[in-house]
């Protein structure tokens, strides 16, 4: 953990302690703006409806915790696990999730406008309603199959039949894959 840990030991006692001692480090104009838990373990933790925008959170393991409705607004989640956390209506914009791992979470109605995925892995995530205005996916992974098999099923009906036909000894994976 490189973070800080006193910030670390007040989130951890939930979401309406750390917002309150929040609201007071903003009123105090010799407290740090940015919490800095970068590679913080908070797996598990519920942390739903949490102030965190702005927080450093690279490289932290929230695999599995409550983060709905959490505010990471313009928050550092890059190579953070995020596998199963619950961050239904959890608002990630203009977030830096490069890299994150995000299998199996839930995203849905979340907002991730103008946030930063590229490499992100989005296998299984629920995306369902989510806002994705702007968002750059370059090289995100949302599919759990052979990519190979997957671009040429892209091509169309005829170039898979042709495919099919000459690779009748394999059998395609195009699984997770949304049609």
């Amino acid at each position: 953990f490189l973070g800080n840990a006193e910030q670390l030991a007040i989130l951890r006692q939930g979401a309406a302690v750390g917002n309150a001692w929040r609201r007071q480090q903003e009123q105090n104009l010799d407290s740090p703006r940015t919490l800095y838990l970068r590679g913080a373990d908070l797996a598990e933790e519920d942390l739903q409806a949490a102030d965190l925008r702005g927080v450093d959170l690279c490289f932290a393991d929230l695999g599995g915790a409550n983060l709905a409705r959490v505010q990471f607004t313009g928050s550092s989640l890059g190579g953070a696990k995020l596998d199963g956390a619950r961050m239904s209506e959890a608002s990630l914009f203009g977030c830096d999730l490069r890299g994150a791992s995000l299998v199996g979470a839930d995203l849905s109605g979340a907002d991730l406008g103008k946030a930063r995925c590229d490499m992100a892995d989005f296998r299984r995530a629920n995306l369902d309603r989510a806002k994705l205005t702007d968002t750059d996916l370059a090289m995100a992974y949302f599919f759990e199959g052979n990519s190979e098999h997957l671009a040429t099923f892209d091509q169309g009906v005829e170039a898979w039949n042709v495919w099919r036909r000459e690779n009748k000894d394999v059998k395609p994976d195009l699984s997770g894959a949304n049609f």
